[in-house]
């Protein structure tokens, strides 16, 4: 399989903003991945070669990772941060040339994660990279079941572990997304208002907050500007969150007279 990645990637080359070193990164060609479907959170389901895995750009020589989205735009007071809380405790190691396993590519997304709270940045570029990771380890458990041969220790346990993962890394995506909803300009994580909306009611379904899921909904299922497409996942996911809450009424005890 992993064989199979390489010729769909090439090596992509940064000047980290931090130490300033020159560097080569996995990066997926132009079209090397085909998408098979989106599930109701957004998250991209690929044929074959999951893109997920490369969006994570790692300067091996200071430490300072991020998604690419975001790996320039960085202050100097935020690299000052890294180079105090990230770079000064730094082991320097040598960079993977092969394609990413997931093992490596969560591995990448975690100190990402890191690096994204030592620099102090927006609400919205943690919880993408919590979003991100949340993704990655749930598409990780799902090729682990289909495919077990392909992964060290593939076994129930372990695909159960990584989608308790997945789920506790998108409660965070959708506490710090919320946030941002309040207090970001838009476009926020390259999304316009009406999509960003959806994702928000998509994980605050997921933290089990189904009154601020309904709420944002409503504005999903209104707007002129939404796409048919979205609108019928803003109709899918209003029917899983009235089951939802269909369960919590008839899950609760009767007042006693």
């Amino acid at each position: 399989m992993l064989e199979e990645e390489e010729k769909s990637l090439f090596d992509k080359r940064f000047v980290c903003p931090c130490c300033k070193k020159e560097f080569k990164s996995k990066h997926v060609k132009s079209g090397g991945v085909k998408l098979d479907h989106t599930e109701f959170d957004l998250r991209p389901v690929y044929k074959g070669m999951d893109g997920l895995k490369y969006d994570v750009i790692f300067c091996h020589n200071c430490g300072y990772a991020a998604l690419e989205r975001y790996f320039n735009e960085i202050r100097p007071a935020q690299i000052k941060n890294i180079q105090e809380e990230v770079t000064s405790k730094y082991k320097k190691r040598d960079a993977i040339e092969g394609p990413y396993s997931y093992e490596y590519a969560v591995e990448r997304y975690k100190i990402a994660l890191y690096c994204t709270i030592r620099k102090v940045t927006t609400a919205s570029e943690m919880g993408y990279v919590c979003l991100k990771l949340s993704w990655l380890l749930q598409n990780m458990a799902d090729n682990m079941k289909k495919n077990p041969k392909e992964f060290k220790g593939a076994t129930p346990e372990k695909i159960e572990e990584l989608r308790k993962q997945a789920d506790t890394y998108e409660v965070k995506s959708y506490n710090v997304m919320y946030k941002a909803r309040m207090e970001e300009d838009f476009p926020i994580c390259g999304m316009d208002e009406i999509t960003f909306d959806y994702l928000v009611s998509a994980l605050a379904y997921k933290a089990e907050k189904y009154d601020i899921a309904s709420r944002l909904l409503s504005t999903v299922s209104s707007s002129r500007e939404a796409s048919d497409r979205l609108k019928n996942k803003a109709y899918d996911l209003k029917q899983m969150i009235s089951k939802k809450v269909k369960e919590q009424k008839d899950g609760e005890e009767p007042l006693k007279p």
